[in-house]
């Protein structure tokens, strides 16, 4: 069974990555998805896939969010390991840094 990461803000909400093979529980909790794995139709990348994190920017409605996670990975699973650790360190922890201000060059990390 998956595990699940939580951190509360001070508002008094939570941020949290929630497994698919984890229950929602009934106390009114109802996850948003936050991201989509696409198959890559064509082209060189053509079979493998990516992560779409605009569901998030769309929730959040911050336009930092609106990226696509790279490299594209060989398969389905690999590319959700990237979600969800992606969504772990910059979303839940909240370690993001928004590089849509800066020129190509200095967003290398």
């Amino acid at each position: 069974m998956g595990r699940i990461i939580k951190r509360y803000l001070p508002d008094g909400s939570t941020r949290a990555v929630w497994p698919n093979d984890v229950p929602v529980q009934p106390d009114g909790l109802i996850p948003s998805r936050a991201s989509h794995v696409y198959f890559i139709d064509h082209g060189p990348f053509r079979g493998q896939c990516y992560v779409d994190m605009s569901p998030l920017a769309e929730l959040t409605g911050d336009v930092g969010y609106c990226i696509c996670l790279w490299p594209p990975q060989p398969t389905y699973k690999e590319a959700c390991v990237i979600e969800v650790s992606w969504l772990e360190t910059n979303w839940v922890r909240g370690d993001y840094h928004d590089y849509t201000d800066k020129t190509r060059d200095e967003a290398v990390l």
